[in-house]
């Protein structure tokens, strides 16, 4: 699976810093059907969305959604290496196979148990930069579930 930080939810809750970390199927996942999905290549029109041809009309094309989206707290003077490696812990390779077979049985409290103690470690955020630690971690992704 594949852990991609998402700096549309980095934010600071009871003065700790999150971010939010969605969690993308591989093909030999037992969720990536259900996350591989269709999209249109634009926007349908109102005519359009009543016709039952609508795909054959304006295409469409594969797009993955995230199976999870977490939050973990981190430190804000954190580096790509600490926060790469705190994903890869996270999850590893027990946790990731546990949430697969969790998520294709749309068990969402076994996806709970396996999340609840996987909550980051970190103080109490001193600034809070949230921008600063957008532009660090906005394009990290990281291999999860291999060890």
């Amino acid at each position: 699976m594949l852990a991609r930080i998402n700096p549309s939810g980095t934010h600071i809750h009871k003065g700790k810093l999150k971010v939010r970390v969605d969690i993308y199927p591989d093909a030999t996942s037992k969720t990536f059907a259900m996350h591989h999905v269709d999209k249109y290549d634009r926007e349908p029109t109102e005519e359009e969305r009543a016709d039952k041809n609508l795909p054959a009309k304006i295409g469409t094309h594969k797009e993955d959604n995230p199976c999870l989206c977490h939050f973990i707290v981190i430190d804000e003077d954190m580096t790509r290496t600490q926060l790469s490696n705190l994903v890869m812990v996270t999850f590893n390779k027990t946790a990731v196979d546990e949430l697969d077979d969790a998520l294709s049985k749309n068990d969402r409290s076994k996806v709970s148990q396996v999340m609840r103690p996987k909550k980051g470690i970190a103080g109490l955020v001193k600034q809070g930069n949230i921008e600063d630690v957008n532009a660090r971690f906005k394009d990290l992704e990281v291999t999860v579930g291999v060890n």
